[in-house]
């Protein structure tokens, strides 16, 4: 886990140095940086970038940044070569761990209706994934990943149940 803290951390100076001098993202900056961003994170860690990347861009203000990072995830996910509904999920396993983990001690459970519909209106999150994990039915490919942990996705859809009652 230090190990990772430390990747994180490194992306994140990145990251700041990005937005620093990219006021606006053009394809060809966002390239770059997801380039620094694969050739930071070391080959044993490949399968944890995704996770690394999403801690690096996004901090404790997360509902105010997922406007200006949505190109960002976009594009990493698109060099990861991940399916649409893989990136849901991971969007979805990286705020679990985000927001009532990593991030426990804040209590960003009353804000997590409203953290998920920015996802939504961004187009990063669609109401079939989110009401397919809500039942379930992405259970399998949930318990697959390094990432998932029962008792906080049952906390985490707990605190959704507003929005996902609404997407319903």
């Amino acid at each position: 886990m230090v190990i990772e803290e430390e990747l994180i951390q490194k992306l994140r100076k990145s990251y700041e140095k990005f937005t620093q001098e990219n006021c606006e993202y053009s394809t060809q900056n966002v390239q770059e940086f997801i380039k620094t961003t694969k050739e930071t994170v070391p080959s044993n860690y490949s399968n944890k970038t995704s996770y690394l990347f999403f801690n690096a861009i996004f901090d404790v203000n997360i509902a105010k940044n997922v406007e200006k990072n949505k190109i960002l995830l976009v594009e990493m996910f698109k060099a990861l070569n991940l399916s649409s509904e893989n990136t849901e999920i991971d969007i979805l396993l990286n705020l679990e761990v985000f927001l009532l983990k990593k991030n426990a001690s804040i209590g960003f459970e009353k804000y997590i209706p409203t953290i998920l519909q920015l996802f939504y209106k961004e187009e990063l999150l669609s109401d079939e994934v989110l009401v397919e994990w809500d039942e379930g039915k992405l259970n399998a490919k949930f318990m697959m990943d390094f990432r998932y942990d029962k008792m906080i996705d049952n906390k985490m859809k707990e605190a959704s149940r507003p929005f996902l009652d609404w997407i319903k």
